[in-house]
This record gives C-alpha cells, structure tokens and sequence, in this order.
C-alpha cells in the first residue's frame, strides 16, 4: 500500500527504493517483496549490506545476518532483473586471514551472479561500541585480488583513500 500511495500521490515522479543513501539488510530480501517493489520502482539496483563474509566477524558485529542470507539476496536480486551492488568492509580489527579468505571466496560469487561490490575499509564510528577500534592493515594478497576485480570493473568504492584516512 505504501508503495502504491507514494506513486499516485507522485504520479511523474521516479521512485527509489533500496538504494543509497539506504541498504537493505540481506536476510530481508525476499522474492514476493521484490515482486511488488519492482512495480513501483524506477531503480533496477539494490543496495544489500552485507559487510563481510566471514560468519565469525558478522557475529562479533551482531549482523545478525548469515553469508547464506548475502548469497540469497544477491542470487533473488538476479532472478528479478535487479543489480545487487553489495556493501564490504575490510579492515576490521578482529578480521584475520582466514576472515579475509572466507570474504573473497563470497566476493567472487556474488561477481559470478552478477553482483557488484561497493568496498569500503573500516573507519569506526563515534557513539557505537567500536568507536575507540583501529583498523587492521589490508593484506597484499588481499589487496591484489581486490585491485584485479576492480580492474574488471567487478569492486567499486573509496577504500584506499579510506585506508589513508587511518594512517594519518
């Protein structure tokens, strides 16, 4: 009904749903709600914040999402014609090598459905229990997958000028 009201009221109007500066949490995407917002809708791209791809580090965050609830939403996104453009984290004080693997592994299969990544590097933020964290130096590894899926266009974002912003 919201949905439908905000389109009459609105008649020429474009409406935007799941997009910046808003993101859906994964485990609430869902197939039927895709279906009616697609009616309604002008944009074709949804924002899903996934954070990362490790269970451990979205436990330690209270996500309360799972990697499978990521790879559900971005698998429905692509079966309803719209662009799952999926939010990641890098650089969580707590993250090690085996987190970073398991982020990769997820980040390259979201690219394989068909998703894009918007790749941020941590920056706590005031007033939240991480506030006073400092983030984790990114890998070489890591960073060299990461700058090859940017290459193809794959990961998009300021996450190397946010990594300069916690050098200095």
């Amino acid at each position: 009904y919201l949905l439908s009201g905000i389109k009459k009221i609105f008649k020429n109007s474009k409406i935007f749903f799941g997009t910046f500066p808003s993101e859906v949490r994964p485990d609430y995407v869902d197939e039927d709600v895709l279906k009616i917002i697609k009616k309604f809708v002008y944009n074709r791209k949804i924002i899903i914040g996934a954070q990362s791809g490790s269970e451990r580090i979205l436990k330690i965050y209270k996500r309360a999402h799972s990697v499978s609830d990521i790879l559900n939403a971005v698998y429905l996104c692509k079966k309803l014609n719209f662009e799952a453009q999926v939010d990641f984290i890098f650089g969580f004080p707590e993250e090690n090598e085996e987190d970073l693997n398991d982020t990769l592994k997820i980040i390259k299969e979201i690219v394989k459905l068909g998703g894009r990544i918007h790749a941020h590097y941590y920056i706590p933020l005031p007033g939240t229990e991480s506030e006073n964290k400092r983030a984790k130096e990114i890998p070489e590894w890591f960073k060299k997958e990461i700058l090859k899926l940017e290459g193809k266009g794959k990961i998009f974002g300021k996450w190397k000028t946010q990594m300069l912003y916690q050098i200095l």
